[in-house]
């Protein structure tokens, strides 16, 4: 009777490393794709939150110019004009407001707000809350 000897096979071929290692170098790169995206997303919004605060805090400090337009803004309890409760006489007014962009360069926006005119008081057709 032969013998046969059992070889043990319990090892990974050339090419099973080299597909291994090739599909882990593809997971890599993709990780680093997706650093990188996150690391300019953050680095993109702190440097609009940087220019928002600074826009913000300059339009609190610029007079508003008068357009010389008005509006009335009913209120009412279902929209409808004739149930009005109150009026409110509005003023358009403009603000201009220079900051400095992420380039470096100076910008220049203008905002229309819309603020209560100096009445001296209740409207005529209400009363003082």
């Amino acid at each position: 009777m032969k013998k046969h000897k059992i070889r043990p096979r319990s090892g990974e071929s050339l090419a099973e490393i080299l597909v291994s290692t090739l599909i882990f170098l593809m997971m890599v790169a993709v990780l680093q794709g997706a650093v990188s995206f996150a690391t300019n997303a953050q680095r993109r919004s702190r440097q609009i939150r940087k220019t928002n605060q600074e826009i913000c805090l300059a339009l609190r400090k610029t007079p508003s110019v008068s357009s010389g337009k008005t509006a009335d803004y009913i209120f009412s309890p279902d929209g409808n004009e004739s149930n009005q409760l109150f009026t409110v006489r509005v003023s358009l007014q403009t603000k201009t407001v220079s900051y400095v962009d992420e380039e470096g360069q100076t910008q220049t926006s203008v905002f229309f707000v819309f603020e209560p005119e100096e009445t001296g008081g209740a409207d005529a057709g209400g009363e003082t809350p």
